[in-house]
C-alpha cells in the first residue's frame, strides 16, 4: 500500500512538473509566433517599400524618356504590392483562404519560412491594437498604390497619344513625389506599428514567464520540503548508484583515468583500454606514463615529452586543459590516433594534485579532415578559376566594346569609353579576388591604387602628365561593397580627367582613403578647382553623378562635392557596412 502511494505522489508531482513545462514551452511558442510574424511583416514591409520605389523611379523613368520598357518595369514592380494586398482581403475576411494568402505574401516577396507565422499572426491578433492600427496604414499605402497605378495608366495613355509636353511632365513627376512622400509616412508608420506587436509579445512573455516560475518555484520548494524526509534512504541507495557509475566507467568505449603526480601512476584506468590498444589492464597500469610515451609515435614523442615534463614543472591549471593528440602503437603494431581531454583536480591551496582525463580513439575522424581538406583545396581552386573566368570575360567584353566603338563618331565613343572603364573596375575586383589567399574580401587601398594607375595610364600622355598621390589605409571590404566603391571611385578620377586637368604643368590627383570614428572617408582631390560657382549635388544630372549617389545610398554612404583652389569629391559611409549580409 505505501508503495502504490509513494507511486501516486510521484506521478502527480510528474504531472505538476510536466504542466508547468508545457505552460512555459505554449507561452514561448505563441510568443515566438507573433514574433515571427511580426518579423515578417517588419520585413515585407522592406520589400513592399523597396518595389513602390523601384517603381516611383520607373514611372519618373518612363515621363522623362517616354520609353516603353520604364512603364513595363513600373507595372511589374506594383505585382509585389498585389500580392501583399491579396492576402491581407482574404485573411480578413469571413471565410479565409490560407492558401491564396500564402502564395499572395510569395508574390509580396516575403520570407517563405516566415509566411505562417505572418498569416497566424493576422487572422488571430487582427484586433490587437498595434496589429489594428498596421492594418489601417497598410490599407491606405494600398489605396496610394492604386492612385499610383491609376497614374501611370493615364501618363501611359497621354504617351501613347503623343509625346508629353514639358508642363504635362513636370506635373505628372510632381504628383509621383507626391504620392511617393505620403507612401513613405505609411511604410513608417506600419514599420513602428508592427515593432509594438513585437514589443508587446516580447513583454507578454516575459511577464507569463515570470509567473509560471514563480509557481514552479513555489511547488519545488513545497515538494523539497516533502522529500527531506526520505534523504537518508537517498543516502543508502547512493552507494549502489556509485557501483553502478563505475560499471558506466568501466564499461565506456572512452578510456577514463586518473592520474596522480605525486605517484607518478594512475590511480584509476578504465577496462576499455584493453581494448583499445590491446595490452593487458595491469601492465599498463604498472608501468604507468612511461608504458604510453614508450609507444608514441616518433613524430609524436618530442612534443609529448614536453608536455608531460610541463605537469611536474608547472601547476598552472591552463597548462591541463588543452587537449592533446597523438599516435600511439597498439599491441599489434598499427598506430591510431588517440584525443586526450585532461581536466586538473585542485587542492585547497589551489595547487594541481591530479589529472582526471578521457582518452578517445580518432584516427576515424583524422581520415575524415584528410578528405575535408582535400575537398577544400579543391574548391578554393575552382573558385579562384570563377573569379579568373569572370575577369577573362568581363575583359572580352571590353574589347569587343573596343572594337565596336571605332565604327562610331568622336562623341559616340566617349560613352562607350566610360563603360569600358566601369567594365574594368568590375573585372579588377575579381582578378584581386582570384589572386589572394582569401576569396571573400579584398585590400580596399591596394584595389584603389591599381584602379587608380590604370586609369591615370589610359588619360596622360605627352599633353596631359598627371601626378597621382595616394594617402590610403587599410581597409578590407567583401566583393559585394569592393564593386560599388570601385564604381564611385572610377567616376571621381574619370570626370577629374574629363573637366578639371587640361594639360598645364603640376596638375595632380590625391586619392585619399580613411577610417574615422566607425566610417570609411574616400576622397578624390584634384588640383585645379574648375568647379561652377552655382554647382550644386541636387541639381547635377549627369549619368557619372547620378551613378555615384545611387552607389552611395547602396553603401548606407553620403556623397559630397567642395569647390575651391581644388575640386574634393568625397564619399563617407559606415563601416561595418562590409560585414552586413
Amino acid at each position: 500500500m505505501n508503495e502504490i502511494s509513494n507511486n501516486r505522489k510521484i506521478l502527480g508531482i510528474i504531472t505538476i512538473f510536466i504542466m508547468f513545462g508545457f505552460s512555459v514551452v505554449a507561452v514561448e511558442i505563441m510568443g515566438d509566433k507573433v514574433l515571427t510574424g511580426a518579423r515578417g511583416y517588419i520585413y515585407g514591409e522592406g520589400q513592399w517599400t523597396k518595389a513602390q520605389k523601384k517603381a516611383r523611379i520607373a514611372l519618373l523613368s518612363y515621363v522623362s524618356t517616354q520609353d516603353e520598357i520604364h512603364y513595363n518595369v513600373f507595372k511589374n514592380q506594383l505585382s509585389v504590392h498585389e500580392g501583399d494586398r491579396i492576402a491581407r482581403e482574404t485573411l480578413l475576411s469571413d471565410s479565409p483562404d490560407r492558401e491564396l494568402a500564402f502564395e499572395g505574401f510569395l508574390q509580396g516577396q516575403n520570407p517563405p519560412e516566415d509566411i505562417d507565422s505572418m498569416i497566424w499572426l493576422l487572422v488571430h491578433f487582427n484586433n490587437l491594437p498595434a496589429i489594428s492600427s498596421a492594418i489601417k496604414f497598410w490599407e491606405g499605402g494600398d489605396g496610394r498604390i492604386n492612385e499610383l497605378r491609376n497614374l501611370g495608366s493615364d501618363i501611359h495613355r497621354q504617351i501613347e497619344e503623343g509625346p508629353l509636353s514639358e508642363d504635362s511632365a513636370k506635373l505628372y513627376m510632381s504628383d509621383i513625389n507626391r504620392l511617393d512622400e505620403e507612401l513613405t509616412i505609411l511604410e513608417d508608420s506600419f514599420s513602428n506599428a508592427m515593432s509594438d506587436a513585437a514589443r508587446w509579445a516580447s513583454s507578454t512573455v516575459f511577464w507569463v514567464t515570470i509567473l509560471i516560475s514563480m509557481a514552479f518555484i513555489l511547488s519545488a520548494a513545497f515538494i523539497s520540503v516533502t522529500f527531506m524526509r526520505t534523504l537518508k534512504s537517498a543516502n543508502e541507495k547512493l552507494k549502489v548508484s556509485e557501483e553502478k557509475f563505475r560499471n558506466v566507467l568501466d564499461n565506456s568505449r572512452d578510456v577514463i583515468y586518473q592520474y596522480f603526480k605525486e605517484a607518478n601512476g594512475y590511480e584509476y584506468l578504465s577496462k576499455s583500454v584493453v581494448d583499445m590498444l590491446g595490452y593487458p589492464l595491469g601492465e599498463i597500469k604498472e608501468g604507468g606514463p612511461a608504458f604510453i610515451m614508450e609507444r608514441i609515435h616518433p613524430e609524436d614523442k618530442k612534443r609529448m615529452q614536453a608536455e608531460m615534463d610541463q605537469f611536474t614543472n608547472f601547476n598552472s591549471k591552463e597548462k591541463y586543459l588543452a587537449d592533446t593528440e597523438f599516435r600511439i602503437k597498439k599491441a599489434d603494431g598499427a598506430y591510431i590516433w588517440i584525443n586526450n581531454k585532461r581536466t586538473p583536480v585542485m587542492d585547497e591551496k589551489g595547487s594541481v594534485t591530479a589529472v582526471v582525463g578521457n582518452v578517445r580513439d580518432i584516427s576515424e575522424r583524422k581520415r575524415r579532415m584528410r578528405k575535408i581538406d582535400a575537398s577544400l583545396k579543391q574548391n578554393q581552386m575552382l573558385l579562384s578559376e570563377v573569379h579568373h573566368r569572370v575577369k577573362n570575360n568581363l575583359a572580352i567584353v571590353s574589347s569587343l566594346i573596343e572594337l565596336k566603338k571605332w565604327e562610331m563618331d568622336e562623341g559616340e565613343r566617349v560613352h562607350f569609353s566610360d563603360l569600358q572603364s566601369r567594365i574594368k573596375s568590375i573585372a579588377l575586383v575579381h582578378e584581386k579576388l582570384y589572386s589572394g589567399e582569401v576569396f571573400s574580401e579584398i585590400e580596399l587601398s591596394q584595389y584603389i591604387q591599381e584602379l587608380g594607375d590604370m586609369i591615370g595610364n589610359s588619360y596622360n600622355s605627352k599633353d596631359v602628365n598627371v601626378e597621382f598621390i595616394y594617402d590610403l589605409e587599410t581597409v578590407q571590404v567583401d566583393i559585394n561593397h569592393a564593386v560599388p566603391i570601385g564604381l564611385i571611385c572610377n567616376e571621381m578620377i574619370n570626370n577629374a580627367f574629363k573637366h578639371a586637368f587640361i594639360g598645364q604643368p603640376g596638375e595632380c590627383l590625391k586619392i585619399e582613403l580613411k577610417k574615422k570614428e566607425g566610417d570609411i572617408i574616400l576622397s578624390v582631390i584634384d588640383s585645379v578647382g574648375a568647379l561652377p560657382k552655382d554647382f550644386s549635388i541636387a541639381s547635377k544630372a549627369s549619368l557619372g553623378v547620378t551613378l555615384i549617389k545611387r552607389l552611395s545610398r547602396q553603401l548606407d554612404g553620403e556623397f559630397e562635392i567642395e569647390g575651391g583652389d581644388e575640386t574634393m569629391f568625397r564619399i563617407i559611409f559606415p563601416e561595418n557596412k562590409n560585414r552586413d549580409n
